[in-house]
C-alpha cells in the first residue's frame, strides 16, 4: 500500500474524532540555587548556613510566589537529610499536601544534586533520566537530570489527550578558569547530543545554574547554536551578551546577593554582577500558537530591580515586598529565576456535551484544505506557520469550507477560533 495514502487515512481518522473546546491555564516555573542546602562544608556550617532558618525563609518565599514546578540546585546528596525536608517542611505546610519530589539522582562522588518539586494536582511526573558522562565517557562534575512531565487537565478523560513537557535541570561547573569552562562545554555538548539522539524536543525547558560568564562561552553556545536546530535552546528574554560585570545587564544578574558580608565565606561576595541562573526554552515554547507557550514578560530574576549592580541585594527592594527581599538575602547568594507558560486545557465534558465540536479534514494536503465541521456561531479557521505567523483565515460558515494552503512544503497549524481564542488545533502537512 502507498505509505502516503496509509498515513493520510490514519491521520484523517484521528482528526475526525470529536474535539473538545479548550481554555488556557498557567503553569509557574522557578529555578533556585539554594547554596549548600543541608550540606556542610568548612565555610557553610549550621551556624553560617543554618538549615532551619533557610527553611523558614523558603516558606515565606513560597507563600509569596508558589511555583507549580520548582527546580533546585545545591541540595545535599544525602537523600535522607536533604530533599524530603523541602517537600515536607517548606512546600507541604499550612494545609498544603499536593507537592511531590522527583526521584533522587546522583553520581558516586558529588556532594550536591539537583531536585525537582511539583504540584501533583496540576502536573505529573511521567519518568526521569539523567546524563552522567561526557562524550569522552568521563563522569560529569554533576549529573544533568531530565524530567518528563504532563499537565493534569482536570477534565482529562480516557478519550482525550493532554500536554506533555520536559524539564532539564543542570548545575554546571563553577569557576572562571579555562578548565572550568572546558568542563561546562563538555557537559552541555553531552546534553545536546543526548537530546538529539533521543528526540527530546518541543515543549522543553532547561533550568539551572549554568555558571557561564558570557553567551559566547562554548558551554552556552552548545545550548543555543547546536547543529541539530530542533533541540536548540533560546533565551526567552533575548538578553545574550557578556553578562559579567556589565551594568547593561543589571536587570538580569542573579549572583551575588552579598557583597562583603559572606557569613564567613559561605556565601559568595562581590555583589550582583553575574547572570548565572537561567530558564531556557526550545523554540516551540516561544511560538504563540503552541499548546505550551511562554507568557510574555513573565521571566525575571526575582528580587532584581536593577538598582543593586555590583552591590549586595537591597532589602528595600523596588520590585517586591521588603520581607521577601530579606528572605532572598537570607537563603542564598543566588536569586531565583521564574517564568510562566500558558498551557491549553480541555473545557469540561459537560460544557462540550451541549455542542461537541467535530472537525474533519485531511492532514496531508496540496493547494487547498477542505474542512467539514459542525461549529456554530462566528468562529473562523486560521492557518499559522509553526513560528506563529498568521497565513490565512476563513469563516467557519457554512459547514463545508475550502481554505487555500501555502505552496511551500512544511508543517502548518490549523486552529478553530472564536473571538480570537483557539478552541481546536491540528497540524497540517504540505508535501
Amino acid at each position: 500500500m502507498n505509505i502516503r495514502l496509509l498515513l493520510f487515512g490514519m491521520l484523517l481518522i484521528l482528526t475526525s474524532l470529536t474535539a473538545e473546546a479548550q481554555l488556557a491555564d498557567t503553569l509557574k516555573f522557578m529555578s533556585y540555587n539554594l547554596l549548600n542546602y543541608r550540606n556542610t562544608t568548612n565555610q557553610c556550617t549550621n551556624v553560617t548556613n543554618n538549615s532551619s532558618d533557610k527553611e523558614a525563609a523558603l516558606r515565606t518565599l513560597f507563600l509569596y510566589y508558589k511555583p507549580d514546578v520548582l527546580v533546585c540546585q545545591e541540595i545535599s546528596a544525602s537523600p535522607q537529610n536533604s530533599y524530603a525536608f523541602i517537600q515536607d517542611n517548606v512546600l507541604n505546610v499550612n494545609g498544603e499536601t499536593a507537592y511531590r519530589s522527583a526521584n533522587f539522582s546522583n553520581n558516586s562522588f558529588s556532594s550536591l544534586v539537583n531536585m525537582l518539586y511539583y504540584d501533583s494536582e496540576k502536573v505529573g511526573l511521567l519518568r526521569q533520566e539523567a546524563v552522567t558522562r561526557d562524550l569522552s565517557n568521563q563522569f560529569l562534575v554533576r549529573v544533568i537530570d531530565i524530567y518528563h512531565m504532563y499537565y493534569k487537565d482536570p477534565n482529562l478523560t480516557a478519550g482525550s489527550d493532554t500536554v506533555f513537557f520536559t524539564v532539564v535541570a543542570a548545575h554546571l561547573k563553577a569557576g572562571n578558569s579555562s578548565s572550568d569552562a572546558a568542563d561546562r562545554a563538555a557537559a552541555t555538548n553531552a546534553l545536546m547530543q543526548y537530546l538529539s539522539n533521543n528526540a527530546i524536543r518541543g515543549n522543553v525547558l532547561l533550568a539551572g545554574d549554568l555558571n557561564v560568564y558570557t553567551s559566547g562561552e562554548t558551554g552556552f553556545q552548545n545550548l543555543v547554536s547546536y547543529s541539530d536546530q530542533s533541540v536548540r535552546f533560546y533565551d526567552p528574554i533575548d538578553q545574550l551578551g557578556n553578562w559579567n560585570s556589565n551594568s547593561a545587564y543589571r536587570f538580569y544578574h542573579t549572583q551575588s546577593t552579598r557583597s562583603s558580608n559572606t557569613n564567613g565565606g559561605c556565601f559568595s561576595g562581590g555583589g550582583l554582577d553575574d547572570r548565572f541562573d537561567f530558564i531556557l526554552a526550545q523554540f516551540p515554547v516561544l511560538a504563540p500558537t503552541n499548546d505550551f507557550r511562554y507568557i510574555d514578560n513573565s521571566y525575571r530574576a526575582l528580587g532584581q530591580d536593577g538598582n543593586d549592580y555590583n552591590q549586595e541585594l537591597d532589602v528595600n527592594n523596588n520590585s517586591l515586598p521588603s520581607v521577601i527581599a530579606q528572605t532572598l538575602y537570607d537563603i542564598s547568594d543566588h536569586l531565583p529565576v521564574k517564568m510562566e507558560v500558558e498551557v491549553d486545557k480541555l473545557i469540561g465534558t459537560s460544557a462540550a456535551a451541549a455542542h461537541p465540536l467535530r472537525i474533519v479534514h485531511p492532514t496531508w494536503v496540496r493547494h487547498q484544505l477542505t474542512i467539514r465541521h459542525n461549529a456554530t456561531g462566528s468562529g473562523q479557521f486560521v492557518l499559522y506557520s509553526l513560528s506563529g505567523q498568521r497565513l490565512a483565515a476563513i469563516s467557519a460558515q457554512p459547514s463545508y469550507v475550502n481554505m487555500p494552503v501555502p505552496q511551500a512544503a512544511g508543517i502548518y497549524l490549523l486552529t478553530y477560533e472564536v473571538a480570537g481564542h483557539p478552541l481546536y488545533r491540528s497540524k497540517i502537512m504540505v508535501p
